[in-house]
């Protein structure tokens, strides 16, 4: 799994400080595979989802997807 900023909700500051909201995306185990060749660490991750977001912008996880199974 990787965790990004969820595309439907902005952060929001409160009266008790900023609120962020972010969204659980399922990958395969050749995604976070790619992610850390990329850069092991949170750069990797932002790369791979904004990769995904290109095509599924609300990063919707596909348990379908032919990698998935």
């Amino acid at each position: 799994i990787m965790f990004g900023d969820d595309p439907a909700l902005a952060a929001i500051d409160t009266g008790f400080g900023r609120l962020r909201f972010v969204q659980l995306v399922g990958v395969t185990d050749d995604t976070v595979t790619s992610a850390q060749a990329l850069d092991n660490g949170v750069a990797g991750t932002l790369q791979i989802l904004d990769k995904i977001a290109e095509t599924n912008p609300l990063l919707i996880t596909d348990i379908n997807h032919p990698t998935s199974r």
